[in-house]
C-alpha cells in the first residue's frame, strides 16, 4: 500500500471511536483494491496504540467512571464520550467493583452468567453496591469477613445485576478490537495463516523445514515459524522492480497484520532481529499488506504473500 493511501485510510480511520467497528463497505468503495482484512488491521493497531497511551490516564479515573456506571450512565454511551473501548472500560470497572483476579474477569467477559458467583444479590439495598469501595483490598485479592472466614463479595441489587450482564454481552458485540470475539478471531486468524504458510511451502516442493514448535523442542528460545533446513532464494521485485535481485531465505515468519511503521519497528527489535543474529536472512509475510516504502534491511525481506513459483530458487547448498 502505497504510504499516502495508508495516510488517507487511517485518517478515515481515526474518526470512529475506540473499539467501534469501523464500515468497511465505505472503505471498500472507496479504495477497491484494498482488503477488508486490511482495513480491520489497520484499525485494530491504531485502537491499541492510543489505548497503550491513554491507558494509565483512565485507569485512574476508574472510580469516577464507576460512579457515572452505577448512577445510572449507559455503558457504551460512556465508552464513547471518554473515547476508551468499550470491553476495556468495563474490565476496568469490575476491576474495581469486584477486586478479584485478572484472569475471573476474564472469565466474566467471556460468559455473564458467572457473575452471580462473584456478587451477592440483595434487593433491599438503597444503591447498587452497599461495600464502600474506598474500604476495599487491593485488586489481586478479595475482601474477607472479620473472622478470617470466606471472602466478603460487594452486595448489588437484582436490577443491577442484570444490567451489568447485559452490559457484557452488549460491550462482546460493540467492541470489535478488545472483546472476546475479536481475541479468538485474533488467535484463529493467526492460526489459519501459519497452516497457509505451510501449504504454500509443501506446493513449492519446499517440504524440509522446522516449525516453530520443532524449533522450541530443540531448545531455541527465539522461534521464527519456519526456518528451512535448505536455504531459498527469493527475487527481490520490491527492491529490484525489474526482478533481477535475489536475496537468501533462511526462515519465513508469518504475521496476519498490517506492516506498519510501529509495528515493523517493535517486531524487528523483539524478534526479526534475532532471528538474523541466530538463523541468518529471512522473510516477513505481513499477509494484510504494508506500506510500500516500510524500512527494512538487506537481513529482512518484506512481502504480502507467498514467493511465486517464478521469484523461488531452491539451493543445494549455504
Amino acid at each position: 500500500m502505497k504510504r499516502e493511501v495508508y495516510r488517507e485510510v487511517l485518517g478515515l480511520l481515526s474518526e470512529l471511536p475506540f473499539g467501534a467497528c469501523p464500515n468497511v463497505g465505505m472503505l471498500r468503495a472507496r479504495y477497491p483494491g484494498v482488503a477488508v482484512e486490511t482495513f480491520i488491521s489497520i484499525y485494530s493497531q491504531e485502537v491499541q496504540y492510543k489505548v497503550i497511551k491513554s491507558n494509565h490516564i483512565h485507569k485512574s479515573r476508574v472510580e469516577e467512571y464507576l460512579a457515572r456506571y452505577m448512577a445510572g450512565e449507559d455503558l457504551l454511551l460512556l465508552s464513547a464520550a471518554i473515547n476508551f473501548p468499550c470491553c476495556l472500560l468495563l474490565r476496568r470497572m469490575l476491576e474495581s467493583l469486584l477486586r478479584v483476579h485478572k484472569q475471573s474477569i476474564s472469565d466474566v467477559l467471556r460468559n455473564p452468567s458467572l457473575l452471580p458467583t462473584l456478587l451477592d444479590v440483595d434487593d433491599s439495598c438503597a444503591g447498587a453496591q452497599l461495600r464502600s469501595l474506598g474500604d476495599a483490598p487491593g485488586p489481586s485479592s478479595q475482601a474477607t469477613a472479620g473472622d478470617g472466614s470466606a471472602p466478603l463479595k460487594p452486595t448489588v441489587s437484582a436490577h443491577f445485576l442484570a444490567r451489568l450482564q447485559l452490559d457484557v454481552t452488549r460491550s462482546s458485540l460493540a467492541d470489535c478490537c478488545y472483546s472476546p470475539y475479536a481475541d479468538i478471531a485474533k488467535q484463529a486468524t493467526g492460526i489459519e495463516f501459519e497452516l497457509l504458510l505451510a501449504e504454500k511451502l509443501k506446493a513449492a516442493g519446499l517440504d524440509f523445514f522446522w516449525t516453530e514448535d520443532d524449533l522450541r523442542n530443540q531448545g531455541y528460545y527465539k522461534t521464527p515459524d519456519v526456518r528451512l533446513q535448505v536455504p531459498i532464494a527469493v527475487r527481490d521485485k520490491r527492491a529490484h522492480p525489474r526482478g533481477d535481485g535475489w536475496r537468501i531465505v533462511t526462515w519465513i515468519d508469518s504475521k496476519a497484520t498490517f506492516g506498519d511503521d510501529r509495528t515493523h519497528s517493535k517486531q524487528y527489535e523483539e524478534q526479526y532481529s534475532t532471528y538474523v543474529n541466530r538463523y541468518g536472512p529471512g522473510l516477513i509475510i505481513y499477509w494484510f499488506d504494508f506500506i510500500e516504502d516500510l524500512d527494512s534491511d538487506a537481513e529482512v525481506m518484506i512481502m504480502n504473500r507467498f514467493p511465486d513459483a517464478d521469484e523461488l530458487a531452491q539451493l543445494t547448498s549455504f
